[in-house]
């Protein structure tokens, strides 16, 4: 009885962790396929990225390492008229408890895109 128990359970952890699985590669495909790239940020300057998917290199030409191993290449890509109202958005989310900003920022291309941020 004890073994049976013991069988049962170690099978219901498998058939959790195989669903757990598959719901987290439902998600990717379901983030890869939209044109949005999902970040985290440290809220100081450089406010530099920490984690950033992998939608990044569709909409920008960079790996989302590029992003995570240079603390201050995401803004030093920002257009600089823009960089102002990135930095001022980003510095008063920590007050407010979100931001939103919508600026230029360039391109792998070296062309400039337009994207609005949102986050909390």
């Amino acid at each position: 009885a004890l073994l049976a128990k013991a069988l049962q359970a170690e099978k219901q952890k498998l058939e959790a962790e195989r669903s757990l699985r598959t719901a987290e590669e439902r998600q990717e495909a379901i983030l890869a396929s939209l044109p949005v790239c999902f970040h985290a940020r440290a809220a100081e300057p450089p406010f530099a990225a920490r984690f950033v998917t992998s939608g990044i290199e569709r909409l920008t030409g960079f790996p989302p390492e590029r992003l995570t191993s240079d603390p201050r290449f995401g803004l030093s890509r920002v257009h600089p008229e823009d960089r102002p109202k990135v930095r001022e958005a980003l510095l008063a989310a920590k007050i407010t408890g979100s931001y939103t900003c919508e600026f230029r920022w360039q391109c792998a291309d070296g062309k400039y895109r337009i994207f609005l941020d949102q986050g909390i």
